[in-house]
């Protein structure tokens, strides 16, 4: 009998690529805007029980970009209910317990396409090596900038580009997800980069680039002076009596604006 017969992993696939190298994005984490208290006395993000991995204590975040939504029961929330979202510096100090090229929240709940769903999550993680999520992006996107707007390669050109065959059924599905348009389901959430790690995250050591947070904060002179005590850039945005949904835009241009200060495009 000849050995079992399996398709090649993406941390496979990705290792074995001659990519041009691209500067490591931060890391992007949202929580609730009621949670600046705890955060910025603590000087540190929470690692908590995680409903996707059971039994895990997790701190999530996305590579980039503030994809990470949470419901609301309130149709026109509180501006303590918004998010906030922290943007850190890549660092070794962070340890990933799983780097996944899509949020897997959505995937296990059955929120991406039908193509991608038959596969065992697994295959798709990277960790523990930190240096495949730029091979990662240098391949599917091209650049930090198109990761960003979520502009991924056609299937077509990738699977021309590195000559890809039934071995690579999980390469190319990851290419039509990434290609795909956005649905209500389906959103940026299905084409960034999620990584979970494992224990708390200190933002008190100079790795904190950016907070982004309601504007309504900024009335306040104590939380004002907390937040400028971290040493990074502040970004507020208005709050509108909108549904939650609505200040995306907000927050992306924020952390748009963080990146760039930084030196990230």
């Amino acid at each position: 009998m000849s050995d079992e017969l399996s398709p090649i992993k993406l941390k496979d696939f990705l290792a074995a690529l001659n990519v041009p190298d691209l500067e490591q994005l931060p890391l992007v984490h949202t929580t609730e805007s009621s949670r600046i208290f705890s955060i910025l006395n603590q000087a540190k993000l929470k690692a908590t029980p995680c409903n996707v991995f059971r039994g895990e204590n997790l701190c999530y975040f996305f590579v980039g970009r503030p994809a990470y939504k949470f419901q609301l029961s309130e149709p026109n929330p509180y501006y303590w209910q918004l998010p906030m979202v922290f943007v850190v510096k890549f660092h070794d100090a962070l340890k990933s317990k799983r780097i996944l090229p899509f949020d897997s929240g959505a995937f296990k709940s059955s929120r991406l396409p039908s193509h991608i769903l038959g596969f065992d999550i697994a295959d798709f993680d990277l960790a523990p090596d930190t240096s495949l999520v730029t091979r990662l992006i240098s391949t599917f996107y091209g650049s930090n900038a198109n990761y960003f707007k979520a502009m991924g390669m056609k299937p077509e050109a990738l699977e021309e580009r590195h000559v890809l065959s039934p071995m690579h059924l999980q390469i190319l599905s990851l290419a039509q997800l990434y290609s795909q348009p956005r649905t209500l389901d389906s959103d940026d959430r299905k084409s960034t980069i999620e990584l979970q790690i494992e224990g708390d995250v200190e933002i008190g050591d100079g790795h904190l680039l950016g907070i982004i947070l309601p504007d309504d904060f900024r009335r306040s002179a104590e939380i004002v002076a907390k937040l400028n005590s971290f040493g990074c850039q502040i970004e507020y945005y208005p709050f509108y009596p909108l549904r939650s949904d609505h200040f995306y835009y907000a927050i992306y241009d924020g952390v748009a604006r963080v990146l760039k200060n930084n030196g990230y495009g």
